[in-house]
């Protein structure tokens, strides 16, 4: 997910797997970091929360004390937070409003890979899975939030169709590493096709930090 960063002093792995703070307990410059990319990520998706989290993190990282690096939160912040509503209106008037991870799955029972999306969990949707008729368990192979999975799992179907085994299905006949690629850099495609629309639309706002 999030690439680890250092800060004054090596912290190994700060943020991974949606942002867990392995400090016990963490600082509140690194809870706020934590709790930060989280809420980033919950509203812009991956991709974008990398680029929104490392100009925070490098700029707020720059202060000599934890009381002045969280005061540049608290400023960046001011704007982000006028943008996040902007963006969610966006959404809206896209009719874009349905979060949740894109999943793959496999199963020994099967030779091809289920390809999917879920607004609970992906174990959730794993264990439905596993009914009377099934023989084995899904086992979950990759997963990914997005602000969008409607569309984005439309669009990963619609660009992996020849490699689809039925077409009726959510299966899918390619090398597990490689549908993981696939899939990670379709739902990217498809994220900043709308953040650029956003951009569009957002023309003639200015924001001092994000842009």
């Amino acid at each position: 997910m999030f690439p680890s960063y250092q800060e004054d002093k090596p912290l190994n792995h700060l943020l991974e797997n949606k942002i867990k703070v392995k400090h016990a307990p963490p600082t509140p410059y690194i809870q706020r970091l934590s709790d930060l990319a989280y809420d980033l990520e919950e509203d812009w998706g991956e991709e974008l929360a990398k680029k929104w989290f490392k100009n925070v993190f490098e700029r707020s990282n720059k202060e000599n004390n934890a009381e002045l690096k969280l005061k540049r939160i608290s400023t960046y912040l001011n704007g982000h937070n006028k943008r996040t509503e902007r963006w969610k209106n966006f959404l809206e008037k896209q009719d874009i409003k349905t979060k949740g991870d894109i999943y793959i799955f496999s199963n020994p029972a099967y030779g091809s890979l289920k390809i999917g999306s879920t607004s609970k969990s992906p174990e959730k949707r794993s264990e439905s899975l596993y009914t009377t008729g099934v023989p084995a368990r899904f086992e979950i192979e990759y997963e990914r939030f997005t602000f969008d999975i409607d569309g984005a799992e439309k669009y990963i179907k619609k660009k992996l169709d020849k490699v689809r085994a039925n077409k009726g299905r959510e299966f899918f006949d390619l090398p597990l590493a490689e549908a993981i690629g696939r899939v990670s850099h379709l739902i990217t495609e498809h994220e900043l096709k709308i953040y650029d629309r956003f951009k569009d639309f957002e023309r003639g706002i200015k924001s001092t930090l994000f842009d």
